[in-house]
């Protein structure tokens, strides 16, 4: 993966500034060894004004049609918590299915889809497609939204004292920071219980896990992010998990005995 970074000339930034439309820009690529050498690639970089600027939305990584069935849920979830606008990456030349299984919440302006490629010469792929496909998010949106969450479709928040998502972000709002941090708790599957992912994944492991943390994502002050922290930009904050943590319903997931 390569994650190319450089400022824009003025020129470009005025362009953008003033625009009311989208602006794509041309950039040839060249080796510094070889003045006079043809350009080696050609990059289109697009920049299109956000229509409305929203507080806070959400980021999956690539979706492959295994768990299609659980979107609906987890987006009524989260939109009732304060999601307002939801950015999901369709895995592998999916991304017209996923939207004719999603049309009603395209419709209503409540998702966007945008198709993600495997990278299948990479060694951990599934890894190195999420990672790319995050700081896609970040860069493609950071304009559109002051907090980007990233979760998979299998990750809830969920808060014993009833915090609100919107309250939680703007307690943070003057905060130099890249990002919050939040804690998991995984459950396993019980086969007694009902339809809903949050009602057939009862029995939880009372160890939180720090290594497995999520997070939101403020883009001003983040350049690059990995699965579960930015890996360049300010420094994060984690949020106490009585405040908010994330309920990881994951499948294949065993609580033992001892917990």
């Amino acid at each position: 993966v390569r994650i190319l970074l450089c400022p824009l000339p003025n020129f470009m930034l005025d362009c953008i500034k003033n625009s009311d439309s989208s602006v794509c820009f041309e950039f040839e690529l060249q080796s510094e060894k070889f003045e006079y050498a043809s350009p080696f690639a050609t990059l289109v970089a697009c920049y299109e004004p956000p229509k409305r600027k929203y507080l806070l939305t959400m980021c999956s990584q690539p979706i492959t049609p295994h768990i299609w069935k659980d979107i609906p849920e987890w987006i009524a979830y989260h939109q009732h918590l304060g999601i307002e606008h939801f950015y999901l990456y369709a895995a592998n030349n999916t991304d017209k299915k996923l939207a004719e299984f999603l049309k009603s919440y395209i419709e209503k302006g409540m998702v966007s889809i945008q198709s993600w490629m495997s990278q299948s010469w990479i060694g951990d792929e599934v890894h190195v497609r999420q990672i790319s496909a995050q700081n896609d998010c970040i860069y493609r949106y950071k304009d559109f939204s002051t907090w980007i969450a990233f979760f998979d479709v299998d990750e809830y928040l969920y808060s014993e004292k009833e915090v609100g998502l919107h309250d939680l972000v703007k307690s943070y709002e003057n905060r130099v920071t890249s990002g919050l941090q939040f804690k998991s708790v995984f459950f396993q599957r019980d086969e007694k219980a009902g339809r809903l992912v949050i009602e057939n994944y009862s029995r939880s492991a009372k160890v939180l896990q720090d290594s497995r943390q999520k997070y939101f994502c403020k883009p001003k002050y983040t350049k690059i992010t990995s699965v579960h922290m930015t890996t360049l930009g300010e420094e994060m904050i984690s949020v106490e998990e009585s405040v908010v943590r994330i309920n990881h319903y994951r499948a294949g997931f065993k609580v033992s005995r001892s917990e």
